[in-house]
């Protein structure tokens, strides 16, 4: 298991910010491309806000799959969730052995990562296909809560362009 705290960073022009980013001694680690599905148990509910998915990623020619629970722990301040991820070597075969469980793919939505790396801080720039959320972000990942505090004073951003919300519930309000 891995803890995850984690924020989003919507509104911001992300190409300037990348470029900030660069200015500043960030360093990109990878682009990764990602196709996420998100799954629902038919007879046993998921926790709100919690959420299971097959994710496929590609970086250069390697392409692997991962079946993960994110488990959210109630937070005030950041989206926190206890994470359990295995690999697995099919997204096929995992899909179906799930399906033939009673857990049904919800939706399927692809994005490009650019993954940067910032004082032990992860940061992620976001762009999903259109159909699945057409806004880009920028999501934070920290291993304490003053390390995002001091990121958004480092890079001068507004507490007010903070998200805890997940892909899920950003798309709910557009729907809106």
């Amino acid at each position: 298991m891995e803890k995850e705290l984690e924020v989003k960073l919507l509104g911001l022009d992300v190409d300037s910010f990348e470029k900030n980013l660069q200015a500043k001694g960030a360093k990109l680690l990878y682009i990764e491309y990602q196709e996420n599905i998100l799954l629902e148990n038919i007879s046993n509910k998921i926790p709100d806000k919690s959420y299971l998915r097959v994710r496929e990623s590609k970086i250069g020619d390697k392409c692997s799959t991962y079946l993960t629970y994110k488990e959210n722990i109630e937070n005030k301040n950041l989206r926190e969730n206890n994470e359990y991820t295995c690999k697995v070597d099919s997204k096929d075969n995992i899909l179906k052995i799930l399906d033939l469980l009673g857990i049904k793919a919800l939706n399927s939505g692809k994005k490009k990562r650019i993954k940067y790396s910032y004082k032990n801080i992860s940061i992620d720039i976001d762009t999903w296909d259109k159909e699945t959320y057409p806004y880009p972000y920028v999501e934070i990942e920290v291993k304490k809560e003053k390390d995002l505090k001091e990121f958004l004073t480092d890079f001068n951003i507004s507490e007010n362009l903070v998200s805890k919300k997940s892909i899920s519930e950003l798309q709910n309000e557009l729907k809106k």
